[in-house]
Order: structure tokens, then sequence, then C-alpha cells
């Protein structure tokens, strides 16, 4: 508006409608009606509002229909924020849900298997019945005696009554297990429908912070205009896909490093009038901002029809910085990376309209805040392209789950160009430094555990080619492979800070708990990478294998042909400290060993295939397992078992029913002395 008065340029569109606002607001203060909320306000979707101004019945009727369509209510930014704490807890509520109706289904498919088992005892024990019915029928024909003692029938009857009585039992279970297996589907469909209601309330809470990318497209304009005057170029600016929502809080960290583009490409990338009509050009230039969702991730392009980079200048300049070295082979994608450098300048004074001296390394930092990425390509025929990528919302972010050395970690997928299963590219050494090969394509490459400090940095040529999954980072124009053991899963994950104890740790963009109780660390890939590229990474020592070995936990194996007291153990070995390792059977039993060999086996006595005096008879067999601690567990209480037992090679002979600290006791006794 100041502008339409000093005749730089025509009055906006809205000017009228800004003015009766005005209006509006100075009634309101006239009649005493501000609120006395001191808090910022959003405006989301409410009631009426009466501006205070006489309207006739017509006029009265047309504004109400146009309120209907806009009508607003004012509340507290607090609030809004309050609203979205809790939509996030709510989102790790359900996934905790989720994970405990994924611990049911897996309890299921035991009891369908522990049913299956009972079912097959069950036609045995029949079987066995009916051929003693026989052979008592064969007997009475043989002998000729019908009658037999009552003592005998007595017994026979007892026998018969209970077998029945066990299968009838058996009848009963399996039909509460399909009961069961019912009511989890039942309860599946009801998460399934819980978990749809919950996005489509993120979804709409979201919106009360989504706004459209039109309202800042006046500042963007505003700063246009003000850097042709200052520069006296004619310069317009197209922006497409200006209805597009975006949260506020991002859109409106995105509007310097977006201005900062935006005066950039005019003083240093469109030419002045007369050099565009020698290049038989226009003589005004054509700027064109798109913005555009793909995916999780908001994408944002700024492209000139100027001269674009002069790329022999940038390259003397680099070199002159020491930022290259003369013998350095750099591509045009190399040097357009160098001008996101910190003070990087073409120029050999300070303008106030490009940057003011500062360079685009402040639209780069900025960038890299909001969690997204930037690279600059050339615009064909003419001109400079920057590509920004950015997170659509900061409620949730969609983040994989991986391992490296044996830790847990997550990664927004925003920051991922691609994943890429084992066994895809090929990995080389390229002037003594990792790469990684796909297609035609070459990217540098990089282990998480390295970048993470987790283990020193390996020779080159050490890449597991086959045994690692890549994922394929955006890091300022480039793409890094970044190499993990293996993806576990996908998850929407409430990104949480470290709080005012735990300030910041370079690398990690916050702290997520699953839905199993899990706190992991969501990693700011790109920063990770920044600090390994300037060197700032930490590396822990190796340790030597004795001290690695004792770091790790205690393997004990219990073998038990009941699901209850393998389940049992494992919890009371678990909360003791210990790795759990369960079989239902000696022969489970020595398979698991080939795998992991224990550091303790705790075993039943009577069990289905092979023993548990059977089992230690085998381990005993093999020199190397003299000393291995092996606790026998059972109800049997005579002496000539625990003799039997003792023969076999088993150290601890412990009787049902046993209280769990003495167990825990012995257990620690035999692994540590």
């Amino acid at each position: 508006m100041i502008e339409s008065l000093q005749g730089l340029s025509p009055a906006p569109a809205d000017a009228q409608r800004i003015l009766q606002d005005v209006l509006n607001w100075a009634n309101r203060i006239d009649k005493g009606n501000l609120s006395r909320e001191t808090d910022p306000v959003l405006s989301i979707p409410a009631t009426n509002i009466d501006d205070g101004v006489e309207q006739s019945d017509d006029t009265q009727q047309a504004t109400n229909q146009s309120q209907i369509q806009t009508e607003l209510l004012h509340v507290p930014r607090h609030t809004i924020d309050q609203i979205f704490n809790m939509v996030g807890e709510i989102s790790i509520a359900i996934s905790q849900v989720q994970e405990q109706l994924k611990r049911m289904h897996e309890r299921g498919d035991d009891m369908r298997k522990q049913d299956h088992t009972l079912q097959t005892r069950r036609f045995e024990l029949e079987n066995l019945i009916s051929i003693r019915g026989m052979a008592t029928q064969r007997l009475r024909a043989v002998t000729g005696d019908e009658h037999f003692d009552s003592l005998e029938m007595d017994q026979y009857d007892e026998f018969y009554g209970a077998t029945h009585s066990f299968i009838e039992a058996a009848s009963d279970t399996r039909e509460s297990s399909r009961d069961l297996s019912a009511h989890i589907m039942e309860l599946e469909g009801l998460f399934l429908q819980q978990q749809r209601l919950n996005r489509s309330l993120q979804d709409l809470v979201m919106t009360t912070r989504m706004v459209p990318v039109k309202t800042m497209v006046a500042r963007l304009q505003r700063a246009v205009r003000q850097a042709c005057r200052a520069t006296e170029k004619q310069v317009e600016l197209e922006v497409i896909g200006d209805n597009l929502l975006m949260d506020r809080d991002v859109l409106n960290q995105l509007a310097d490093p977006l201005m900062h583009i935006l005066r950039n490409a005019i003083d240093h990338g469109i030419e002045s009038p007369e050099e565009r009509e020698e290049k038989d050009k226009p003589r005004g230039g054509h700027i064109i901002l798109r913005f555009y969702q793909e995916g999780n991730s908001i994408r944002v392009s700024c492209s000139d029809d100027g001269a674009g980079l002069d790329y022999e200048r940038i390259r003397k300049i680099a070199m002159q910085r020491n930022l290259i070295s003369p013998q350095e082979e750099t591509n045009n994608a190399a040097l357009a990376r160098v001008i996101l450098s910190s003070g990087f300048s073409t120029r050999d004074k300070a303008t106030q309209i490009s940057g003011r001296g500062v360079g685009l390394d402040v639209v780069h930092a900025a960038v890299l805040k909001l969690k997204g990425s930037i690279d600059i390509t050339d615009n064909l025929p003419a001109g400079t392209r920057f590509n920004l990528r950015l997170p659509i919302t900061m409620l949730t972010s969609h983040s994989i789950l991986v391992q490296a050395e044996g830790k847990r970690f997550a990664i927004p997928t925003a920051m991922l160009d691609q994943i890429l299963p084992l066994g895809t590219g090929q990995f080389n050494t390229l002037g003594g430094n990792l790469t990684f090969q796909l297609g035609k394509d070459v990217y540098p490459a990089k282990s998480l555990a390295q970048l993470l400090g987790l283990q020193e940095l390996a020779p080159a040529n050490a890449a597991n080619d086959n045994v690692s999954t890549v994922l394929l980072v955006h890091f300022a124009s480039e793409i890094y492979a970044v190499t993990v053991e293996y993806v576990i899963s996908n998850y929407d994950l409430v990104v949480k800070n470290t709080g005012q104890y735990v300030k910041h740790v370079p690398g990690i963009a916050g702290v997520a708990l699953l839905g199993d109780g899990g706190v992991v660390p969501v990693l700011d890939i790109v920063e990770l990478l920044n600090a390994h590229k300037h060197g700032r990474q930490q590396t822990v020592r190796p340790v030597d294998n004795v001290s690695a070995e004792k770091t790790k936990l205690a393997r004990v194996l219990i073998v038990d042909d009941s699901l209850s007291m393998r389940k049992s153990l494992s919890l009371l070995v678990q909360d003791a400290g210990y790795q759990p390792m369960v079989a239902r059977d000696g022969i489970e039993a020595l398979e698991a060993m080939q795998k992991t060999m224990p550091n303790l086996i705790l075993t039943d006595l009577e069990m289905p295939r092979m023993t548990g005096l059977e089992l230690a008879t085998h381990v005993r067999s093999n020199p190397d397992n003299k000393k291995l601690p092996i606790m026998m567990i059972t109800s049997r209480t005579m002496v000539k078992h625990r003799e039997q037992a003792k023969k076999a090679g088993i150290d601890e002979y412990i009787t049902k029913p046993f209280y769990e600290d003495a167990l825990v006791a012995k257990i620690g006794e035999a692994l540590h002395g």
C-alpha cells in the first residue's frame, strides 16, 4: 500500500478488505470487545463474529451466507500445541496396542501348535484304549472266562473313565483355543478401525496448523520488487502450486531462505535488460517458484532463465580458499555444491541485495534445520535451479528402524532417496575411498556404524557387499550410500526432544518411543554426514576379544517340553540379566547348540525324543563341553534319579517346586564362579 501511494506499484487487490478489517478492529476497540487473552491465537472454523457494522437486511443475508463459509473461532496457541501433544501420545499408545496384538498373534500360533500336539496324543491314547479293549476280549475268548476280579474291573473302569475325561478336557481346550483366536481376530478388526480413526484425527488436527503457500507469496513478491529496484532489473516471479498446504512453522521458517534465493537469483543470475537483449532474450527475466507434494515430502524448486553459474569463477575462488585442490578433478555438480560453503561468494564486494556478504550457506543451514535437503542444478536451456526437499509437518516423522552394531536407530525417510535390498549394487575402491556403484551411477559410501562412532573406520576394501542394506541419502547436492545391517520395519514416529538435561547431541534429532516400550534415537543422517566430512565424528576405540566377550550377556539354554515352564524360566532368566534360549527337547537343544553355544543349560528330566539324561550324556561326550554347567529341574525326587543324573554329568539337581531366588543364585554361581 505504501508503494502504491509512492507511485512505485499498483494497489493490492485486497486493499479494500484490509482497510475494512482495520475499521472493524477500531469499532471493537471503541466498544471494548477485545479479549483479555494475551497468548497468540489461531483461527479455526467456529461461530459467527459480530463486526459491529450496521448493514441492511439484504446485505446482512449475503454477509451471513459468506460468514457460514468462513466462520472463525479464536483459540490460544498453547491449546493447539496441547492438542498436538495429545494426538502424539495417542499415536504412541496405538503403536503399543499394535505391538501387544502382534504378541497375542504369536501366542495364538503357539497355542495352535500345542493343540495340534495335544490332539495327536489324544488319538494315540484312544488307539491304545481300543487295543487294550480288543486284547481283553481275545483273552476272554481264549480262556473262556468272562468273569474278572472285581478289583481288576474297578482299576480298568477308573483308567477308562480318567482317559475319557482327559479326552473331553482336550476337546474343551481346543474349543477354547478357537474362541480365543476368534476374539483376537475381532479385536484386531476393532484396532484397525481405531487406527483409521486416529489417523483421521491426526489429519484433522494437522489442518489447524496447515496454511496455504499463498499466505507467503506477497512477501516473496515484495522481496522481488525491492531487489529489482535496487539492481535496476526487470524480473517476473511466477508461483505455481501456491494452494498447497504446509505446516505453519515449516512455512514460516522457509520464508527467509526462499527470499534469499530469490534475491540471489536476481542479483547474480538474471542479466540486465541490455545484456538480455544482446543474448536474444526478453528484457525481463523470469523466475518460477514451484511447490508440490511428493510422498511424505514437500518439494520446492526455484528456477530462473539467467546466465547460470559461472563454474570457472567458482573453481578459481574455491582453490583460493583451499576448498578444492588444483589437482582435484571436479564436475559441475561438485562445483555447484561449493557455493553452499560458509561465506562463499563470487562477488568482490558485499551488497545488501543477496546475502549482505553471508552467502548461500545460511540457506543451506536453514534447510538442514528443517530436516530437509537442497541441491543446485542447471536450468536448461539457461539459468539455475534450486531444489529443496522438506517434511510436510513436524507432528510425526515417517521413519525406518534400522540396526547397526546390534543397536536400533530410526532414520526419517524424508532424508532418503532409495532403500536398496541386499546384494543390490557393488562396492568398489576409488582413490582410497569406498564407493557404491548402482548401474552407471557411483556414490560415496559410508557405514552407519562409522558415522556414529560405533567402530573405527574400516579399510576401504572391507565393505560387506552382500550383507548390508544400502540407504541412498541426500546430502547437499550429492547422494551418499550409507550401509546398515538391515532394516527392521517402518513407523510413523512421534519425535520427542531429549529434554533440558540432555543438550543437543550431534546427529541426534530426538528420541521416539516404540510400541514394545523401547526408546530409539532418531538420527539426523545429514548432520552425521556433514560432521564426518569435516572430521568431527568420534570413533570408539576397539576392545580386545576377551573384554568384548565379557560385555555380552551370558546365554542360558532352557530345555523343557512344557510351554508354560519354558516361558516362566525365560522370564526369570531374562530378569536376572541373562539371554534365554529355548528348546522343547534334547534334539532341539543339540540343534540350537550347533548354531549358538550356551553358557549354561537348564533341562527337564522327562521329555519326548531325547530325555534330559540323554542330552547331558551327549553333551559330556564332547571334550569341549566338560566344564559347561548343566542343571536339571524335575519333579522326580527319588535317590535313583539323582544317581542317574550324577552319572550323566548333571552339576545341579533341583526338584520342583523351587524358589526362584535360589535358582537365580545357583545360576550366578555356576556362571561366575
